[in-house]
């Protein structure tokens, strides 16, 4: 005779109830992790909905995984590079 094996139902509090959707027209206020405060912040850049959030891009990216070494770098380019501070001074000013 083989073992029946019994399968316990899912308890009522792991079902939960569909969550409303976001539309495009959404109050940025309104995403996870967005209070009043933060949205106050987005709406002086100009971010009022969510679809102004996902159009809301970096002004630029900076590769800070990879550093370089300075031997590598060109005048004014950007690049991020480990370094070690051998001294410090402070200088006062008028």
């Amino acid at each position: 005779m083989s073992p029946v094996m019994k399968t316990q139902p899912a308890s009522p509090r792991t079902t939960q109830p569909p969550r409303e959707a976001h539309t495009f027209a959404t109050d940025v206020k309104f995403v996870k992790g967005v209070g009043e405060r933060i949205a106050t912040a987005l709406r002086e850049r100009g971010v009022q909905t969510v679809e102004d959030l996902l159009y809301h891009l970096p002004f630029r990216y900076e590769d800070r995984l990879h550093p370089r070494h300075l031997r590598e770098l060109k005048p004014g380019e950007m690049a991020s590079v480990i370094g070690e501070v051998r001294g410090a001074a402070l200088l006062r000013t008028k």
